[in-house]
């Protein structure tokens, strides 16, 4: 887990790139590694996952007016979501996408929000990196007053 002071630096690069009007929340989803079972969970086959230290953080904060705006501080990338007409863009944030696609399919509605993503987990080293990415968006989605159960966050 990162220390608090990398934290409130990511806060500060959050603040400049987003402003600094409302509330802030951090979210937190741990990497995995599988003791067996890869690739086997979404076929509905037996694992034995196990969540590492590292993972992936994210700040958020509801905004008035769309898009909802995304910055990845471990790629450096930027990208934008339109609840109105969610679209795969083949990038980073097609995770994201996935996550509010699926929570307005639950919610019927989607505010619009803004996003910064960091962490420790190394990317395309085995430890689920892009399933950190979505289990966060979707614990962080309760900042917006969209409430699921774990198995909806699961899914």
């Amino acid at each position: 887990m990162l220390q608090e002071p990398k934290v409130r630096e990511m806060l500060v690069q959050f603040e400049s790139r987003f402003g600094r009007k409302g509330k802030v929340d951090l979210y937190f989803a741990p990497g995995r590694v599988n003791l067996i079972g890869e690739h086997t969970d979404y076929n509905g086959g037996f694992v034995l996952p196990i969540a590492v230290e590292q993972g992936t953080y994210m700040l958020i904060r509801q905004s008035e007016i769309p898009p909802i705006r995304l910055y990845s501080a471990t790629l450096d990338r930027e990208a934008t979501i339109y609840p109105e007409k969610i679209e795969k863009q083949d990038d980073w944030a097609d995770y994201v996408r996935g996550v509010c696609l699926y929570a307005k399919k639950i919610a019927g509605e989607l505010p619009s929000f803004d996003a910064f993503f960091f962490g420790d987990l190394p990317l395309e080293s085995g430890l689920s990196s892009s399933a950190s990415l979505e289990v966060v968006t979707a614990a962080g989605l309760e900042s917006l007053s969209l409430e699921f159960s774990k198995l909806d966050i699961v899914k």
